[in-house]
């Protein structure tokens, strides 16, 4: 998170420092459009981000009514009020019920800005290959100068993404895969009704059940990927492999009150090579497996917030192709009651050995 918002003024100091000198033509008719999608990309993440803050604020408000109260959390305020990252040393002084809401925070941020930070990227990548494109192109032409200016421009693109390495999961020499879900498809998504996640938050707390799972193993129930905020699972990312496409690895995705946004991977992500999201509308109800093969079925159904359940009647569900290892046997449904899914949960280390669902009460 941190590292996020450091890059994030890098990039805004370097093409600064970019737009100080003249830029020919050329290079604007290609630069101009690409600071116009920044620009949007960067409000419509501030805009999805606002939520969160308005959230966390008002935890540090019950907080601070709480005796005895701590003039940290007044320090708090002040830093979000001026959009300041905490330095190591004050997060050291927080006292633990106010670490624990930062910790919280900083991670429902990074969740919603993830899809931003990618589009983010994408779009200066394009850019880059715009200007290597141009520049090889005015080399042709025998104009150095402009060349050399597009070269310049290009590294100072170039400089704003991330230049470490992609973090390694435990034990693996391979990155962890970034998220596929393009931006249009979050923003097709919406968000999820407030007095809905405020419902399904109470429940994630306390009021949920777990379905059976595919090893049908209640003995080892394995991790609770469930957000706290509330939110619905609404796809999948899959990494399959071998020539039966197995599924060794899934990322769940949520609708919650700030959009779609990723759970924890089930497994270690190395690729995504497929993925489901439902319709907007929809989310997922259930889904189709067969114990001891990696393969699913995903069945949707149409959400409806007032009754607190799925419409459940055939013409509002609908099922997604089979994902992974296919079987002659007969599947068996988890889930698909009609019940609202509010997580996942199952047995998972270098592979989603088990998965199961929590659904609402």
């Amino acid at each position: 998170m941190r590292a996020f918002i450091r890059l994030g003024w890098f990039c805004l100091f370097v093409f600064a420092a970019v737009a100080q000198t003249p830029v020919i033509p050329e290079i604007a008719a290609v630069r101009d459009p690409h600071m116009r999608n920044l620009a949007l990309i960067r409000t419509a993440r501030e805009q999805r981000a606002a939520p969160i803050t308005a959230a966390y604020l008002a935890a540090l408000a019950r907080l601070e009514k709480q005796p005895p109260s701590d003039p940290a959390i007044a320090a708090e305020r002040e830093r979000l009020a001026a959009k300041r990252e905490p330095l190591d040393h004050e997060r050291k002084a927080m006292p633990p019920a106010l670490a624990e809401l930062r910790v919280r925070y900083d991670n429902d941020l990074a969740r919603s800005n993830a899809p931003f930070q990618q589009q983010e990227q994408q779009y200066t990548r394009q850019y880059i290959s715009a200007l290597d494109t141009l520049q090889h192109r005015l080399t042709a032409q025998n104009q150095v100068a402009k060349a050399a200016a597009a070269r310049t421009e290009s590294l100072a693109a170039a400089a704003t993404l991330p230049q470490a390495a992609t973090p390694l999961p435990a034990n693996s020499n391979k990155p962890i895969a970034e998220s596929t879900i393009r931006i249009s498809t979050v923003k097709a998504g919406g968000a999820l009704d407030p007095a809905l996640a405020d419902k399904l938050a109470a429940a994630a707390a306390k009021a949920y059940t777990r379905t059976e799972s595919t090893s049908q193993n209640p003995a080892m129930p394995g991790g609770i990927d469930v957000p706290e905020a509330g939110g619905l699972l609404v796809g999948f990312e899959f990494f399959e492999v071998g020539k039966e496409k197995r599924i060794r690895s899934l990322r769940p995705y949520y609708m919650t009150r700030e959009g779609i946004v990723a759970g924890k991977d089930r497994g270690k992500m190395e690729k995504v090579t497929d993925k489901i999201i439902a319709r907007p509308g929809y989310a997922v109800a259930g889904f189709l497996g067969v114990a001891g093969k990696n393969g699913m079925q995903i069945l949707f159904m149409k959400i409806d917030p007032a009754a607190g359940r799925f419409v459940s009647d055939s013409a509002n569900t609908y099922k997604s192709a089979w994902f992974g290892e296919k079987s002659r046997d007969k599947p068996l449904q988890i889930g698909g009651d009609g019940r609202f899914i509010i997580g996942v949960y199952g047995k998972t280390g270098a592979d989603c050995d088990d998965l199961g669902l929590v659904v609402v009460n």
